[in-house]
Order: C-alpha cells, then structure tokens, then sequence
C-alpha cells in the first residue's frame, strides 16, 4: 500500500494554500497484484465551524511506466 513519506506546504497565502506530497510504494506490492496503473485522488475540503464541503475532487491516473522513470 502508499504511505505517505511527506507533507510540505510550498505557499501560503490569506486565502490559499499549496502542499506537496511525496508517497511511497513498495514495487512488490505492485508486481503481486499485476498493476499496470494507479489512481490517485485529490481532494479539497473546506471547513467552516461544523461543515465540512468538498470544493474540489478529481482523480490522477498514473500509469506504472510514470511511476518508474525519474521525475523532472
């Protein structure tokens, strides 16, 4: 399974914020379930007193030969 390795916040503003998030996970998990892509899902919540509202959600396809060659 992904285990999140870190969690950094690269801006803030008033009224934003940018984080970026480095995973791990272990290639024998990927090569036991004979996975040729992921999913990941990105989700934005805003919470105001007792409501939580989800503002933004969609999902970031990667396949195996993204997730082995070194990024930029």
């Amino acid at each position: 399974m992904a285990t999140l390795i870190q969690q950094k916040t690269i801006k803030q503003k008033a009224d934003s914020t940018i984080y970026e998030f480095s995973i791990e996970i272990p290639k024998n998990y990927l090569a036991e379930k004979k996975l040729a892509g992921l999913s990941f899902e990105l989700r934005a919540d805003q919470i105001l007193t007792h409501l939580r509202k989800t503002i933004i959600q969609s999902f970031i396809p990667v396949t195996i030969e993204e997730f082995n060659s070194k990024a930029p």
